[in-house]
């Protein structure tokens, strides 16, 4: 019996089909995950046995590869679904990451796999390859809210932009909605995701929402059900689909809002400093009383602005915020698997480095 391992990573969509998840999914006595096919017969070539691009090697020298981390790509991800796949989800969370920061990666990570019951399948590996090998599991079979944005986080932001003059939001709040994912470069463009797990009953109060702020709206959405979504969203809405395979495609554009976008709503959703820079910009005097008489002080000169006038001012500051060195390195240097969480959540300096160093833990 051999092992049949990918020679190829798992960028979006490299996974396998239907019947290679099911031969996929019996476990035979070699420890090691269950998402890794098994069941190839000896003297049958790899491409009548899995797919192309794909080996057969032996038992003892996978295991040897594994164990020494020669491999340079996932393993073949089975599609995790179900109570597994919840419980994985949760290294992605914001809890976690902390966890990463104050030295307690290591526990809290082999916590969340044992209630997998699967630690002793990633015994000896490095956090960083956990991360990538549970991602891409989740990203074949359980596609939740974390894995939308971290791959609009990817192709978008880091893809078509760079950080030096871009800025990714993703705790940015419009009255009562936060936006799941923003960007800013020369304009702004506002991302609602609707994943398969998801229904649609505050869709168009989100869209309104995003629409007094942001100067482009899209709604992100799977194969699955980007038909139904196609029909409840208004003219200027645009629409992106994450594909099977794994690529963003635009299947309509949004249509330029910022001339309609509310300096009202704009003024609320940013920082004080920020409104600050903007009015001393517009050669308003500085305000030195208490935080809610300042803000008052601003709120008639945004008012008396014209829509495209505030959108763009909210632009030019939100383009500033700071995001440190440290945060950068971090970034740069982590699995694609948390590009997002990298970036949209904040530590200490001292925070960033841990994070960095526990990614190369072993477990």
């Amino acid at each position: 019996m051999g092992i049949a391992v990918a020679q190829r990573g798992f960028d979006g969509g490299a996974g396998i089909g239907s019947d290679d998840r099911a031969a996929s999914s019996r476990r035979g006595n070699s420890g090691v995950p269950s998402w890794v096919r098994a069941d190839a017969p000896s003297g049958i070539s790899p491409k009548r046995a899995l797919a192309p691009n794909v080996t057969v090697l032996s038992r003892a020298t996978s295991l040897s590869l594994r164990s020494r981390h020669l491999l340079r790509t996932p393993l073949i991800p089975k599609a995790i679904t179900g109570p597994s796949a919840v419980q994985l989800s949760r290294l992605f969370t914001t809890t976690t990451y902390k966890a990463l920061a104050e030295g307690r990666g290591a526990k809290v990570v082999k916590s969340i796999l044992s209630d997998c019951e699967c630690l002793s399948q990633y015994r000896g590996m490095p956090i960083r390859a956990v991360y990538d090998e549970a991602y891409a599991g989740l990203f074949a079979g359980y596609r939740n809210e974390y894995v939308f944005k971290n791959e609009i986080t990817k192709r978008i932001l880091l893809g078509k932009h760079s950080l030096r003059t871009a800025r990714l939001l993703s705790e940015f709040w419009i009255k009562d909605v936060k936006v799941d994912v923003a960007v800013i470069n020369g304009t702004s463009s506002a991302y609602e995701i609707k994943t398969d797990l998801d229904d649609f009953d505050r869709l168009s109060r989100q869209l309104a929402r995003y629409s007094l702020v942001f100067d482009r709206v899209y709604v992100v959405t799977s194969e699955v059900i980007s038909d139904s979504v196609a029909k409840k969203i208004p003219g200027h809405v645009g629409q992106v689909v994450l594909t099977r395979k794994g690529s963003l495609s635009t299947r309509k554009e949004a249509l330029s809002n910022r001339g309609h976008t509310d300096p009202d709503a704009i003024f609320q959703s940013l920082r004080l400093s920020e409104i600050e820079d903007i009015g001393e910009a517009f050669g308003v005097q500085r305000y030195a009383g208490p935080n809610l008489h300042r803000r008052r002080h601003y709120l008639n000169s945004f008012r008396q602005m014209e829509p495209a006038q505030a959108h763009q001012s909210m632009v030019d500051v939100l383009r500033k915020r700071e995001i440190h060195g440290a945060q950068l390195e971090l970034i740069k240097g982590a699995p694609d698997s948390m590009k997002h969480l990298c970036l949209s959540r904040q530590l200490t300096v001292t925070g960033y480095r841990v994070v960095a160093e526990a990614l190369d833990a072993r477990l």
